[in-house]
């Protein structure tokens, strides 16, 4: 299967901003650092925050990732020049492979459409941030030539 990346349309743009902040919002649950009863509004706020101009914000692209020969919808990136941090970096916000479609293989390519987003922007890195709860992901970062830069720990003192 062939992919490429595309610029959403104003439609597709919102279903995939609900669908990301659902998706953040649980991850930030999980991770323990936000509680369930605010989690959703606080990742729409971010989201609000981070895209005051929708999918046309200067310096972030958001991609939707589909199938070359069937336009089947396999995911989206969010790639964005790094407001903070040394110049040439490029922040990859969010890679979702949508459910029906993982476990195929799918986030290597995500992750090389990634990087030349990144590279047509004029940037030479890619940082990103994973979940220590995503271990698929960390895996899949590791083998793709990332490397740890920072931690964050917690201990639950209850």
């Amino acid at each position: 299967m062939r992919l490429i990346a595309i610029e959403p349309s104003p439609d597709e743009f919102s279903a995939w901003q609900t669908y990301q902040a659902r998706e953040y919002s649980r991850e930030k649950v999980a991770s323990g650092a936000w509680s369930e009863a605010s989690a959703l509004a606080r990742a729409e706020a971010e989201n609000t925050t981070l895209l005051p101009n929708g999918f046309t914000t200067t310096g972030h692209h958001i991609r939707r990732i589909e199938n070359k020969d069937t336009q089947e919808l396999i995911g989206w990136i969010w790639v964005s020049l790094a407001t903070d941090g040394p110049p040439g970096l490029a922040w990859l916000y969010d890679i979702e492979i949508v459910p029906e479609h993982r476990g195929q293989g799918h986030g290597r390519e995500f992750m090389r459409l990634a990087e030349i987003e990144a590279k047509r922007l004029g940037c030479t890195r890619l940082g990103l941030h994973v979940f220590a709860t995503n271990k698929v992901a960390h895996h899949l970062y590791q083998s793709c030539g990332y490397e740890v830069t920072d931690i964050s720990m917690v201990k639950d003192l209850s």
